[in-house]
């Protein structure tokens, strides 16, 4: 009788195609644009001294007081269409934002100090494109580990 063993470099391509195939019809997210995006951070300062706010005051002199970007200290939605539009204008593309008040364990909001170079008591999160992160970074925004969905 003649046996004759399996050509196992053929099963293990095999093998490796199968399971490949099954990875992109199971997993669909393995293969998606997620690995080029990437969130940076940034804490805003007091008195309208971000970019993004010092260029709606040089738009609206003498309203100051009516800047509607903040509340309770944190950004709301005009402050995200304000920074997404600013940035966008220095072809910048802001996928996502998010914001994160400054909480202590007890997650009671901290103060911070009245110095317009103080923290105003958020961080900033903002998701963008691999191509633009370089851009962010030389304007003052840093790589973060934060997770959002």
């Amino acid at each position: 009788m003649n046996y004759q063993l399996p050509n196992f470099k053929k099963i293990k391509y095999l093998l490796i195609i199968i399971i490949f195939i099954f990875s992109i019809l199971a997993y669909p997210n393995i293969i998606s644009n997620n690995k080029n995006q990437i969130w940076l951070e940034i804490n805003p300062i007091k008195c309208l001294g971000n970019p993004w706010e010092f260029h709606w005051l040089k738009n609206n002199p003498s309203q100051y007081a009516d800047y509607p970007g903040i509340k309770n200290n944190n950004i709301n939605k005009f402050g995200i269409e304000l920074l997404k539009n600013y940035y966008k204008n220095k072809n910048i593309n802001i996928i996502n934002v998010e914001s994160i008040p400054f909480k202590n364990q007890n997650n009671i909001n901290l103060a911070s100090c009245t110095a317009c170079s103080c923290p105003q008591g958020y961080t900033l999160y903002v998701l963008l494109h691999a191509n633009d992160v370089k851009k962010m970074l030389e304007l003052g925004w840093k790589k973060s580990n934060a997770k959002f969905e």
